[in-house]
This record gives C-alpha cells, structure tokens and sequence, in this order.
C-alpha cells in the first residue's frame, strides 16, 4: 500500500469514527429533547385543566363572549392553534390563522407525537358540565427545542472543526516518517548486495529525524539483518539439498550391485579364507557406504518431531533393514579399531521378519549390545549379529568374542545400575533393554564364560507382514517376468535368482532398462494375470518414477515395486492406492520364490459363461439358472471374461451377445477365444442364423432365453 493511500484512508477512518460518535450524541441529545417536549405537554395539560376552572364561572354568568375572548387570546398567543368547547348543546369555537393546514412532518410527529388535549370543563361539585378540546401550537412546544439545538449545534460544530484540525495535523505528522521510511524500504529493494550502506544511511538520516518512530526503525534495520542471513541460509540449503540429492543417487547406484555382491559372496566355499575376509569386508564398507548416504538424505528430507525420540508407540518394522543401518554406524564409529570386524549374516529365513517395535529404541539397544561387545574386546576381534526364530518368534543374536562374563553375574546386569568391566558405565543399558523388549511382548538373555566371549540373544513375537509388503514372490508355470530397473546389478540379482527356474518352469524373463522399451512391449503384446512386473521406484533419466509407469500402463494389479525407499509413507500411499506391495531392494537377493503349477482342465469348475451388456438378460440368466440349478458366470465386457478364464474349465459353454456395445461385435470375441483354445462358443442373439455371414468357430447360435430352457439339446 502507498502511503498516499494510507494516509487518506487513515483520515477517513478517524473522521468517519468521529462522524458516527458525533451523531450519537446528537440522537442522544434529540431523545432528550422528545423526553422533555413531553414533560411540557403534560404541563401545559395540567395548566389547561386548572384554566378551564375560569370558563364556567364565565358560562354560569351567560357570559359566553368572555370566554371566547380568553380563547382568542391563547390562540393568539400561540399557545393553542385551535380551541373548541363544547357545553349544553353548544359550541365555541376559536381557530387560529397561523394554523397550517398541511400534514406535520415525521420529525415533527416524532417529537411531538400527540399535540391534543381535551379536558373536562367542571362545576363547583366537579361533575361535569363540558368539554374542552385544544390543540397545542407546534411554535409554542418547539421555540425551546429550537433554541437548544441552535446552541448545541454552535458549540458541537466549532469543537468538530477544531478537532477535524487537530486530527489533519496529527496525520500529517505520523505519516510524514513513515513516507520517508518507505522511500528507503523502495531504495533497499531496488538495490542488490547495498544493505550495508543503507543501514547507515538510516543511521545518519532518519534517525534523528523522527525519534517517535525509533523502533520501528530499529525493527527495520533488523529485518534487513535477518534477510541477509536469511539469503545465506538459503544458499547453504541449496547446496546441501543439491549434496543430499547427489548423496541419495549415489547409495541407489551403489544399492543394486551390493545386492548382487551379497548374493555372489553367499558361497564362497572355494576361495582362499583371506581372500573371503576381504571381500567381505569390501561388501560392508560398500554397504555402510550407501547406508550412510541415504541415512543423510532422509534427515534432510524429513520433518522430525522433537519428541519422536520419546515416543513409545510402535510399528511393525523389517528388522534386518534396522540392523543392517546399526551395522553400517558401528563400522565407522570404530574405525580406530580395524581389528574389530563386524559382520551381519542375512539369508533367506531373513525375509520377512517382521515385529511390532520401538523403531528407535530397538536401534538404540542394537548399538548398546554391539558397544558392549567391543567393549569386550582387548585387541582383535569380530561382532556378528545372527537372525533366526521359528514361527511365533524372530530371534536376533549379537555374539562376540571379548574377554566374556561370569556366569554368576549375568543375572545382576540387567538390574538397574549394575555394570561390569565399564569404568563409565550406568548400568541402564540392559536394564532398559529388558524393560523395553518385554513391553513389545519378547525376551532377552545372555550366554558368556571368561574367556569364551558372549552371545545376548533377543527374542520378539512375529508378526505377518503389513499389506504393502510381498512375503513372497509366486509366478505361473510358463508365465512371463518382466523386470524394469535402470541398474544392470539388479538384473543380474533377478537372472540369478530366476534362472533355474527359468529352465524348470518354462518362465519367459524380460529385462528392460528404460521405461519406453517397456511401453513399446506392453503395446505388442497382451498383459494379462500370467504376466508379471518386477519394477524400480526410481529411475534416473526417465523422467517417470515406477508408479508413474505402473499407472500408464495400467498394470497395478501385476506389478511389485522393487525400491529402497519402502519407507518413504508417500510412495506407500501411492502403491497401497493401487494395491501393489513392495520388495526392499537389499532383500532382493532373499526374497522366497514360488511357481504355481497350472491348474488341470478336471479341476477347474465347470460353469456357463455369458457375455452381454444388457443387465435385464443378466437377470433372466440368473433366476433361470438358480431355478434349475445350474452355476452361471456373467460378463459385460470382454476384458472381465477374458481375466477370469484361467478359473473355470475351457470345456464351460461361453454365450456371447453379438451387440457388446462401442462397436464391438460378439464373433469376433469369440474368434479371439477360439484362437486361445475355447471350443464351446455361442452367440446369443435375435438374429437367424442365414442372416449371418459363415462362422465356423461358432459351434451354434441361439437366442436370448437361455438354453437349456428353450433348447436343451445344445448340452
């Protein structure tokens, strides 16, 4: 807003509130001068009364004359406007010339709403002898309202033009400083990187010009302090957001050729035990490499609470991705110390290992184990965490081999403020971790001897697997796999865990890299339930994530997202929307696999089959069907009856419209079927049967009853 602008707006608004208390006062004032108009009415009515004494003293003598006179006088006077009075069948009547013939105005008539008086004219014995009646003169009534509104009208408007005045000459002086303020606010965001010199600027000028508005100056200056910062923060930021976007590329193309390091160095049986060692050790530095780096990106992308670290709520969690991050901070905490090696051994019994639990607080007693273990540790050593369970319980086993604990004691380390062989311990850590573990419904305990290290086992209830996750991945004998993902590592996973498979179950395994050689394929060919997608969330240079591409293609129902960011809640929300579950890109390597043999023709239910877009014949069906105890599956669209065929036995009858709608014709659907190995085909229609051109994969053409009511013999 100019401050032009405001300042007439301001004046307005002080004038406008003057304006408005000024009138209230005046209606006050005016509702005091109706008050006291009526007081003088009820005066004058009470002074007529004791008046009228006079008249019939006049009358008794006959001296009517007088009377009228006396009347003549107070008419003149302006007193009354009109008299008459009216006694023994007679009448005096007294009008006055000043008396205005038309209607009173509402102010009038509001002020003086009754002007009337009618009096009774009484003898000695106050009977009644006659009547009265007057009308007060408006003139007489008004002259002291007059006067007084004069008066106040004379002092109210000199007191409003001073006022007005005074108010001008405020404005004036208030604004005056914030015009000068503005026009070096205009300066300052004219110029660039001139902060400096207009902040003395403000110093040396403005300063000593308008002391009243001294902090706001102050305020000003300080804005322009913040700015500067502000601008700085944001450079900062950008770099670092720039460096988390770098750092969360980085752990994804390291992500997928760990996991096929992982599964290569599951058996190395026959190479050198130094040359395992240090392949291993290759694979986790890798490893704590990319967790590291997305462990970075997640902190600058996420929002945290500050009491998320408090929280006891809890969630299902996929341990071994919890621990595999534990693993990874541990390596670097304790560079210093090379001789200590810290292995995490995953396999296939891994998968899926879910409990409901403190993501944080389990993270927490992981690393206090693990510290305790080197702690443990004199010289060279190693800490491995082992999983396992069964069933009903995910075990986790930390296990070293330190110097170890006395049987003897171990009871007493998970009582509060017990330590041993900590010279700066609490003695909370166990203690904690057993009040924590039970609350999630587990237990913990220790194995150690002197000398012989120790193993602290974990145990928690297992749970089934939220709904995004896939506990297992199940394909069709003889299906297609297709596999989207821009990294050539996770291929190699899929070919090696697919392989066999491949060859045993007839599986027909595509790779693409890029999304497009996926559009180009899924336009030649029919994707359908024997069709499976194994597709990566992100891929760089596409310009499409996974779910992007899953949505295009419509493939929602046979696809999995095969991702490192499972954890990020909205891709979760966008794959639970489309009903597709996730495999965590680390747990590729693991994940079970499961091919479902086809179904033979004898199993399958036999049924009747009929496609048509009328629901009234879908309704006849049915109530025929159910009355003669037939099973009926009924289809309004081609796609719906071809996605269901691989349940009912390909000898079912199929009856089939030949109108289906949008200009799709019933035999050519049922070209397609025969073409897929469907004998049994109909087409229920009106039509006659020479009024068609030659089908001959129609084994018959029937009307629209069913049939084995008006013509059994087709069975």
């Amino acid at each position: 807003m100019r401050i032009r602008s405001f300042k007439s707006q301001l004046l307005a608004t002080i004038i406008t509130g003057y304006v408005i208390l000024w009138s209230i006062f005046c209606v006050v004032v005016i509702l005091n001068f109706r008050e006291d108009t009526a007081r003088l009415f009820h005066t004058q009515r009470e002074w007529l009364t004791l008046y009228t004494r006079t008249f019939f003293n006049d009358l008794k003598q006959g001296n009517s004359l007088a009377v009228e006179q006396k009347l003549k006088v107070l008419v003149n006077k302006k007193i009354f406007s009109e008299a008459r009075l009216r006694y023994a069948n007679r009448e005096i009547r007294v009008q006055g010339t000043h008396r205005s013939s038309a209607q009173p105005s509402w102010a009038l008539s509001w002020l003086l709403p009754n002007t009337k008086v009618v009096t009774p004219v009484r003898d000695d014995s106050l009977s009644e002898w006659g009547v009265l009646e007057a009308s007060l003169s408006p003139e007489f009534l008004l002259e002291p309202i007059r006067e007084n509104i004069i008066a106040f009208i004379q002092q109210t408007g000199a007191l409003f033009f001073f006022l007005l005045a005074g108010l001008l000459w405020m404005v004036d002086r208030q604004t005056a400083p914030l015009q000068t303020l503005s026009r070096y606010i205009r300066r300052f965001a004219t110029r660039k990187n001139n902060s400096e010199a207009i902040t003395s600027m403000l110093n040396e000028d403005v300063r000593l010009r308008f002391s009243e508005l001294e902090l706001l100056l102050e305020e000003f200056q300080s804005t322009i302090r913040n700015l500067l910062a502000l601008q700085e923060e944001i450079r900062r930021q950008r770099s670092q957001t720039e460096a988390s976007k770098l750092a969360a590329q980085v752990a994804h193309d390291i992500r997928s050729p760990l996991s096929a390091l992982a599964l290569a160095t599951s058996d190395l049986q026959a190479v050198p035990e130094e040359k395992r060692i240090l392949i291993r050790a290759a694979v986790n530095r890798i490893n704590d490499i990319a967790n590291e780096l997305l462990e970075r990106y997640r902190s600058l992308n996420t929002v945290q609470d500050p009491q998320d670290t408090q929280t006891a709520e809890t969630s299902l969690e996929l341990l071994p991705t919890l621990v595999d991050g534990v693993i990874s901070e541990k390596r670097t905490q304790y560079k210093g110390r090379p001789g200590i090696r810290f292995d995490l051994h995953l396999n296939q019994a891994c998968y899926g290992m879910f409990a409901a639990v403190n993501a944080i607080q389990f993270t927490r007693i992981v690393s206090n184990l693990i510290n305790n273990a080197v702690d443990a540790i004199e010289a060279d050593g190693y800490v491995e965490v082992h999983f396992g369970g069964d069933d009903a319980y995910v075990s986790l086993r930390v296990e070293d081999n330190g110097k170890g604990v006395d049987k003897a004691l171990i009871p007493q380390l998970f009582q509060r403020g017990k330590s041993h062989g900590k010279e700066s311990g609490t003695g909370l850590g166990l203690f904690h971790a057993r009040q924590w573990i039970q609350g999630w419904g587990g237990t913990i305990r220790m194995v150690s001897a002197p000398g012989a290290g120790t193993s602290v086992e974990i145990r928690l209830p297992i749970h089934s697997p939220p709904d995004w996750f896939l506990p297992k991945l199940t394909v069709r004998e003889g299906a297609t796999i297709v596999i989207l993902d821009d990294d050539v590592a996770i291929h190699l996973v899929w070919q090696q865990r697919l392989s066999k498979l491949a060859r045993t179950h007839r599986l027909n395994v595509l790779h693409f890299s890029v999304d497009k050689e996926l559009f180009n394929w899924c336009g030649k060919n029919q994707v359908d339930a024997s069709v499976s997608f194994l597709v990566d969330y992100e891929l760089i240079g596409s310009g499409n994530t996974g779910v992007e591409v899953i949505k295009r293609l419509g493939i929602e129902r046979y696809s999995v997202l095969v991702t490192s960011h499972y954890e990020d809640k909205r891709i979760r929300a966008a794959a639970k929307e489309m009903g597709t579950p996730f495999i965590p890109k680390m747990m590729a390597a693991f994940i079970p696999l499961q091919v479902e043999a086809p179904k033979g023709s004898d199993d399958l239910p036999y049924t009747t089959l009929l496609l048509d877009d009328e629901e009234l014949v879908h309704i006849s069906w049915k109530a025929a069907a159910k009355a003669d105890g037939r099973l009926l599956k009924t289809f309004k669209n081609p796609e719906a009856l071809f996605e269901s065929l691989d349940q009912w036995n390909p000898q079912s009858p199929i009856y089939i419209d030949r109108n289906l709608g949008g200009g799709i014709l019933g035999e050519e659907v049922a070209k397609a079927l025969y073409d897929r190995g469907y004998r049994n085909l109909y087409l229920a229609t009106g039509l006659e049967a020479d009024s068609l051109p030659p089908l001959p994969w129609i084994k018959g053409i029937t009307g629209k009853t069913p049939p084995w009511v008006a013509s059994p013999e087709l069975h």
